[in-house]
Parts: C-alpha cells; structure tokens; sequence
C-alpha cells in the first residue's frame, strides 16, 4: 500500500509508569510476606527435626551419622526460627506501644 502520509499515533505504553515509593511498598511488603512465611515454615520443621534427632539418638545411637545430621538439622532450622523472627513483624503484642492495653 502507499504511504497516505498520515501521522501514525505512537503504540500505547506496555504498563504505566509506578512511583518508587509504591515500587519501595509493593518490595517490602514482599519481604515481610516471605519472612512471615519462612518463619511458619521453620516453626513446622524444628519439632520435625527435634523429633528426628531423638529417634535417631534412641534408634542409632549417639554417635552415629543420622543422629549428628539429624541434630545439625535441628539446630539450624531453630536459627532459622530465630532469625526470621527477629527479622520480620513477627512480635508478641507486649513489644509494641500499640499492643499496651491502656489504664
């Protein structure tokens, strides 16, 4: 076909632009979703892993490989329990001002 010479209109944007600051609260609100979930995870996982050590000290004895693994998988899924707590927004209401009942 012939160019008529009509101006074309530029293709619309693929997705409009979004400020930083809501850029900065959709990413921490990510963050905090993740830690909350990471630390659920980590309370579910030491009993399991708590339960494995003692079954493998009782079953295999103490210095056997599966009761050394079992306890190091004990001891970190604890730190990791420990860590996303104090990571994330994860507190017991007496922490916070807000948590206070008031007089």
């Amino acid at each position: 076909m012939a160019d008529t010479g009509a101006a074309r209109l530029p293709p619309p944007p693929l997705r409009a632009a979004v400020p930083e600051t809501q850029t900065l609260r959709r990413l921490l609100a990510l963050v905090s979703d993740v830690l909350v979930c990471c630390f659920v995870a980590a309370m579910w996982v030491t009993p399991a892993a708590n339960a494995a050590a003692i079954f493998s000290r009782w079953a295999c004895c103490e210095d056997s490989p599966a009761a050394d693994v079992s306890k190091k998988v004990s001891v970190v899924s604890f730190l990791a329990t420990a860590v996303c707590l104090a990571g994330s927004d994860v507190a017991p209401p007496w922490a916070s001002p807000q948590g206070q009942a008031g007089p």
